[in-house]
C-alpha cells in the first residue's frame, strides 16, 4: 500500500548513522511512525523532508503495518524560526503538544492545517504570547477540550453569566451557580469575548487584531489553569523552556 500525503515531521529520532525514526503528523492519517532510510547522510534526498519542523509532501510505503518513507518533496523547512530562541522554543512546544493531544492513525484535519498556519506565523511574527495563546486554545478545540465562555457550564445559562471561569468544570459560571464550583477565577469580561473572537476566526486574523497585552495575559493565564487541570496526564518538558517576553 502507498500513503501520498502531507506531513510535518513532529519528532525526529536517530536509529543508525545513516537512519532516522520519524514522527510525522499527516493530513490525511494523523500521527505516523515513519521508518526514514539514509535520512542522516547528506546525500540523502530524504534528509531535508527528515528534519524536525519539516513540511513536505511525502509518499510512504506500507508493509506488515510498518510505514517506510519513500519520498519527501519539501513545501517548507520552516528556516527562519531557528533564527530565534523564543520562535524555536514555541514552535517546539506546538510540536510536543500535537505529538501528545493526537493519536497515531487517526485523521484530524483541522489540528494538521492549524499546525501549518501556526508555523508559518510563527516565522514572521514576532508576538509570542499571542500566538501561543491562539495555538493552545483552538489546539484544545480540536482536540476535544474546548472550554466554554459563552455559556455557563454548570447550567447552560447565558443570561446572568459573571466573570468567573471554572477550569476543572471546562468554562465559565454564572452568578446562580457560583457555590456549586470549588475552584473558580474571576476575569475580565474583554478575556471572555477574545475568547470566543479566538474560536471563531482564522489565526492570522486574530494575529492582526490590535489587543490589549494585559488582557493577552490574563487570557495565557487563564489557558494555564485549564490545561493543568485538563492535560494533568500529560508532562509537556518543552512548557518548562518557553520564554514569553
Amino acid at each position: 500500500m502507498i500513503i501520498q500525503t502531507e506531513a510535518i515531521v513532529i519528532r525526529s529520532t536517530k536509529y543508525s548513522d545513516s537512519d532516522c525514526i520519524l514522527t510525522l503528523f499527516t493530513r490525511k492519517m494523523g500521527k505516523l511512525g515513519v521508518y526514514s532510510k539514509n535520512a542522516r547522510l547528506m546525500k540523502s534526498p530524504l534528509m531535508s523532508g527528515s528534519q524536525i519542523f519539516a513540511y513536505s509532501n511525502v509518499t510512504i510505503n506500507t508493509r506488515d503495518g510498518k510505514y517506510r518513507l519513500s519520498n519527501a518533496d519539501l513545501i517548507s523547512n520552516f528556516y527562519k524560526i531557528a533564527g530565534s530562541v523564543e520562535k524555536t522554543y514555541l514552535g517546539y512546544y506546538m510540536l510536543e503538544l500535537v505529538e501528545k493531544l493526537s493519536m497515531e492513525g487517526q485523521s484530524n484535519i483541522r489540528l494538521f492545517q492549524l499546525l501549518a498556519d501556526s508555523l508559518y506565523e510563527l516565522e514572521k511574527n514576532d508576538n509570542i504570547i499571542l500566538l501561543k495563546t491562539v495555538f493552545e486554545l483552538k489546539l484544545l478545540d480540536y482536540s476535544g477540550f474546548r472550554p466554554n465562555a459563552s455559556r455557563c457550564i454548570v447550567c447552560g445559562d447565558s443570561s446572568s453569566l459573571g466573570n468567573y471561569f471554572a477550569p476543572q468544570e471546562g468554562g465559565r459560571v454564572c452568578i446562580s451557580c457560583m457555590g456549586q464550583v470549588n475552584i473558580k477565577y474571576r476575569y475580565d469580561s474583554t478575556t471572555f469575548r477574545l475568547i470566543e473572537y479566538i474560536q471563531n476566526n482564522h489565526i492570522s486574523r486574530v494575529l492582526e487584531a490590535k489587543i490589549s497585552r494585559q488582557i493577552i495575559e490574563e487570557l495565557s493565564g487563564l489557558l494555564d489553569y485549564y490545561i493543568k487541570f485538563h492535560l494533568s496526564e500529560i508532562r509537556l518538558k518543552t512548557r518548562e523552556y518557553l520564554i514569553l517576553d
